[in-house]
């Protein structure tokens, strides 16, 4: 099941959403200012929210279905 988006977009965005994923809770309060959505990814850790956060990151920088 592969969206149409651009290799390179991709990998910035599976790196930008894991490292947001992985936070631990120190890093919570930045993951909180950058969007609740991605907050509570990484407060609930599981896949479903991971491709949450996948989509918040796409969202944030502007890469959407072509």
């Amino acid at each position: 099941m592969s969206a149409n988006f651009d290799d390179d977009e991709d990998l910035e965005v599976e790196f930008k959403a894991r490292r947001v994923f992985s936070c631990d809770a120190a890093n919570l309060v930045s993951a909180i200012v950058m969007s609740p959505e991605v907050a509570l990814c990484v407060y609930r850790r599981t896949d479903y929210n991971l491709l949450v956060a996948r989509e918040t990151v796409r969202a944030e920088l502007g890469i959407f279905f072509r």
